[in-house]
């Protein structure tokens, strides 16, 4: 067995960090695992094309976020390596969505065909919360050479996947992931396997029968999309965070997530009422008064209206992706 100097020293100063009994101890410890880590965030920030130095710079701010919570997360603790390109691939995906809102109706329909494909394909989180894909019988680990060549030149070596397809029909997507997928043989992360995807430039959106329905079948996905991630992710959180945020929260609009959840079909009351811990005969009662402001909110969890505030600021930073939609998931 080759001993890994590298490994060893992200190991000793986790050690450190999690047993440090003064915050002077730990803060040094914080600052010295980051260090250690930085290299690989920026190479795979670089493979996705974010180079500026003061995009680096907030990337980093995001990895020392998620890096001072695992304390709070408890054994057994991430694989370090994979949640740094985690939030590197978060981070590019959100930069290069805002600099083009193609890619990201783009990104969307991909997940939303992973996850309504699931006879062909997987789509789970590991367990440092990377993003991950591959066909139905795909090889747990991931990473290839072919892989690592595929996201440097996407367009050269994707282009004999597209032969014989019909770039105009409804089903392309599902059939060039499918080849893409299959090609590979092993897991991907998904925020560079969209980033292949839209560097084919042969590559159009599906097309509908005119351009007002296609950009209402992609603000549809994503309202549904986000609203089952977000369900997902609320269900990892303590049942009373979980509960601060699903009763508090609200849209620009001041409609309740609660409600949403329900209209668009992610969850039943009844699930609801479980998820929540709330008697399934109290749940129509509390429904009528949602969204829950602080005050009522802290009778219900019986803490004060300071504690609940604290409450969902834990809450947000652990699923602060989903909750930036939310007004009343921010913290006051």
């Amino acid at each position: 067995m080759i001993w890994d100097r590298r490994q060893w020293q992200r190991q000793r100063l986790v050690a450190r960090f999690l047993e440090a009994q003064d915050t002077k101890t730990a803060r040094r410890s914080l600052i010295q695992l980051e260090q250690l880590l930085v290299p690989h965030l920026e190479r795979t920030l670089e493979t996705q094309g974010i180079r500026e130095s003061a995009l680096k710079q907030e990337a980093q701010g995001r990895l020392h976020q998620c890096l001072s919570l695992l304390p709070e997360q408890g054994a057994p603790l991430p694989d370090l390596e994979r949640l740094t390109e985690s939030v590197a691939y978060e981070f590019a995906a959100q930069q290069l969505n805002e600099r083009n809102p193609r890619r990201r109706q783009l990104q969307l329909l991909i997940l939303y065909v992973l996850r309504n494909c699931a006879d062909r394909f997987q789509l789970r989180k590991d367990p440092s919360g990377l993003l991950l894909t591959g066909m139905q019988k795909a090889r747990r680990q991931i990473g290839s050479p072919r892989w690592s060549r595929l996201q440097a030149e996407p367009v050269a070596l994707a282009r004999p996947f597209l032969q014989g397809l019909d770039l105009q029909a409804a089903d392309y997507l599902p059939k060039l992931l499918e080849r893409l997928l299959g090609g590979m043989g092993h897991l991907v992360p998904v925020m560079p396997l969209v980033s292949v995807v839209a560097a084919l430039n042969e590559v159009p959106q599906p097309v509908l029968a005119s351009v007002d329905e296609r950009l209402l079948l992609a603000e549809k996905i994503e309202a549904v999309y986000l609203l089952r991630q977000l369900w997902e992710e609320l269900q990892t959180l303590p049942v009373r965070q979980r509960l601060i945020l699903v009763l508090g929260a609200r849209n620009e609009e001041g409609k309740s997530l609660l409600l949403l959840l329900t209209e668009q079909g992610i969850v039943s009351e009844a699930e609801l009422a479980q998820a929540l811990e709330i008697g399934i005969r109290s749940f129509p009662l509390l429904l009528r008064e949602l969204p829950c402001d602080d005050e009522r909110l802290a009778e219900l969890v019986k803490l004060t209206p300071e504690s609940v505030r604290h409450h969902r600021q834990s809450a947000r930073y652990q699923i602060q992706t989903q909750l930036q939609l939310w007004g009343q998931g921010h913290p006051s």
